[in-house]
């Protein structure tokens, strides 16, 4: 189960590495020292927009069965936990710093949660279907 990125999101990346290389092209051809301090710092603002929308808009988290195994992969990790010992997935709403996100937790047999990943890259049917099929409970808090 996962989150495909669509195709407009790379479109958009491309375009703003294209206006920091312009944006850098001008800013090492500028005779002015003030003009290619301006066209340098508009550089380093569309190529940084470019990373920061790769990042959020191109992130991609997957769950899947893999040799028995509940394979949780998120953009820096990837978390493995024995099926049998998995009992349920729960998604649970979180604030940080008054931010609401969704956390899809994934809890063991003694009632620990194991592994939080990002839930909003999922629906709560996606999550509630994947469950099913792989056995276990869904529970949304």
């Amino acid at each position: 189960m996962g989150a495909s990125t669509q195709w407009w999101v790379w479109v958009g990346v491309a375009v703003m590495l294209v206006f920091g290389g312009a944006s850098i092209w001008a800013a090492v051809t500028a005779t002015d020292p003030a003009v290619a301090w301006i066209f340098g710092g508009g550089a380093a603002f569309c190529i940084g927009m470019a990373f920061l929308g790769a990042y959020v808009f191109g992130r991609h988290s997957t769950m899947f069965i893999e040799d028995g195994n509940l394979v949780a992969r998120t953009p820096f990790s990837v978390r493995r936990l024995a099926l049998a010992e998995v009992d349920r997935l729960e998604v649970r709403l979180r604030r940080t710093s008054g931010l609401a996100y969704r956390e899809l937790v994934v809890v063991d047999q003694a009632g620990v949660s194991r592994a939080d990943i990002l839930a909003d890259d999922f629906s709560d049917a996606n999550i509630a279907h994947f469950a099913k099929a792989a056995g276990l409970r869904f529970k949304v808090n």
